[in-house]
């Protein structure tokens, strides 16, 4: 998931470095639902949808009262909720780690409780494409890489299954 802390006043700049990274699900993290620096970064947020001609999901509007913690609580009930969004935007540094800190505890759980990796993943048409990340605090990326399928059969996508990935 990515996640932008935009130090201008102008959230657009943000939201559209996003969507041309291919986000068109994300999550905003607004302070007080009054506020007007949050109504301008929802305004903003709108204008930039609608420059793409893409569908506002209001769902994805969460305020965290400018609290990490309010933050935190927001993103985690959001994720419990269910509600899909592939990077988030925060209006503040303070709610940014927050909701950084409400992702670290969701792996946490996931390593604990289920006993297996953490993997935050979407299909996306087009090249099948790895970056491995190894660590908890100190994170070492390993080298990207990526899957080719060479020639499919009429009307099969190019999904990397499990099968896929390990029978080799």
């Amino acid at each position: 998931i990515n996640q932008v802390v935009n130090v201008t006043p102008r959230a657009s700049s943000a939201i559209r470095y996003l969507l041309e990274q291919g986000h068109e699900r994300i999550l905003l993290m607004g302070g007080r639902a009054q506020a007007p620096d949050t109504e301008q970064g929802v305004r903003e947020y709108r204008e930039c949808f609608a420059e793409r001609g893409l569908a506002v999901d209001e769902r994805l509007f969460l305020n965290g009262d400018y609290e990490e913690m309010m933050a935190r609580s927001q993103l985690l009930q959001a994720l419990d909720r269910g509600i899909p969004f592939t990077a988030v935007y925060c209006l503040t540094d303070t709610m940014a780690l927050g909701v950084y800190e409400a992702l670290a505890e969701r792996v946490t759980f996931i390593h604990e409780r289920i006993g297996t990796a953490a993997i935050a993943e979407q299909y996306i048409e087009g090249r099948e494409i790895y970056v491995g990340v190894l660590g908890n605090d100190r994170r070492r990326v390993l080298p990207i890489w990526e899957l080719q399928f060479g020639s499919l059969a009429e009307g099969n996508r190019p999904i990397a299954t499990e099968k896929v990935k390990h029978d080799i």
